[in-house]
């Protein structure tokens, strides 16, 4: 296994500008915001990718890693500072029976858009491949 870090920087796009800016300034955002889903998607399917971990501003971990219930490909779990596990989510259907446990199954852009999700803070994670 090998580890690397990988750092997805802040977007400083302020929300606003998808209602008050200019097309142009709307243009830019959405470019950005673009590139940074294209870079988090190359790391998240590229070959050999296991898993993927960063600790939030309130040191919550959160762990990209497969599904360990069946129905869905990949699993966020969010673990506490105290280190006790407080929910999971699941991204991508995945084309087998989903399990009782499965709960809502999200689309690969709800997965991409959760690295997104901070447009102030940057995102250092910690990727596992093979």
């Amino acid at each position: 296994m090998k580890f690397d870090t990988v750092i997805f920087e802040a977007l400083h796009i302020d929300p606003c500008v998808f209602f008050k800016g200019t097309d142009a300034e709307i243009e830019a955002a959405e470019e950005k915001e673009a590139r940074q889903a294209k870079k988090i998607e190359s790391v998240i399917f590229s070959n050999g990718f296991m898993a993927m971990e960063y600790t939030n501003a309130y040191g919550q971990k959160r762990i990209l890693h497969p599904n360990t219930r069946g129905g869905a490909l990949w699993q966020i779990s969010y673990i506490d500072p105290d280190g006790v596990p407080a929910m999971h989510e699941s991204y991508i259907k995945s084309g087998e029976p989903i399990n009782e446990h499965t709960g809502s199954i999200e689309s690969k852009e709800k997965l991409i858009n959760h690295f997104m999700a901070s447009h102030d803070e940057s995102i250092t994670c910690t990727v596992m491949t093979a």
